[in-house]
């Protein structure tokens, strides 16, 4: 009985241990595919994960290349539009001193003509308040009108007046004598002027460069 029952258990015990076996190769296979699933998950999102990252990385070197390019381009422009705007603002600049230097010239030939101009006008005064001495205007009959017709010893006619010497002089002396009396030797411009000197002269008489006979005609010695 004693063998039986020792037979029994060795059965008994060899069972459980061939079922323990058996659980742990179950579970042995179990965890070895669960172990080759997790490896298998794991590689699968090394994967994914890695292809992620090359790809944020050529998106970076994409976007990265693609702000280099627009910071040359916009400093491209900016080094264009300055080089531009200096060369506009130096034209500018040599314009405006053209201007101003045309302008300065203006004034400065203005200033002198205007110089030259009061000079001339100061010679014409004078040369005016001389003829007034002279030459009245005898068709003023103005208060104003201070002046006499001629001076005494002189003859008027149509606003001029006319000294009749009776001296015999050279052309030269006869100039040079007018000239000392603020006069010059007539030059006759009309017949009724010509016809005017034959009546109050005698004889012939000098004229501005030629000696006039009481012939019909006159030539002009201005």
């Amino acid at each position: 009985m004693l063998k039986s029952e020792s037979e029994t258990n060795y059965t008994e015990l060899k069972r459980s241990q061939d079922m323990l076996k058996s659980e742990s190769e179950t579970n042995y296979t179990e965890l070895k595919r669960s172990q080759d699933m997790l490896k298998s998950e794991s590689e699968t999102n090394y994967t994914e994960l890695k292809s992620s990252q090359d790809m944020l990385k050529s998106e970076s070197e994409t976007n990265y290349t693609e702000l280099k390019r627009s910071q040359d381009m916009l400093k491209s422009e900016s080094e264009t539009n300055y080089t531009e705007l200096k060369s506009s603002q130096d034209m500018l600049k040599s314009e405006s001193e053209t201007n101003y230097s045309n302008l300065q010239q203006s004034h400065d030939s203005l200033q002198s003509q205007y110089v030259t101009l009061n000079e001339k006008l100061d010679e014409v005064t004078k040369e005016f308040s001389v003829l007034k001495e002279i030459y009245c205007d005898g068709t003023n009959t103005s208060p104003d009108n201070t002046c006499s017709l001629c001076k005494p010893g002189w003859v008027p006619f149509r606003s001029k007046c006319y000294f009749i010497s009776t001296n015999i002089l050279t052309w030269k002396a006869s100039r040079d004598w007018c000239e000392t009396r603020r006069g010059r030797l007539v030059n006759i411009e009309t017949l009724e002027e010509q016809d005017f000197i034959k009546r109050k002269a005698q004889g012939n008489f000098w004229i501005g460069r030629y000696n006039i006979s009481k012939e019909n005609n006159y030539q002009d010695g201005r």
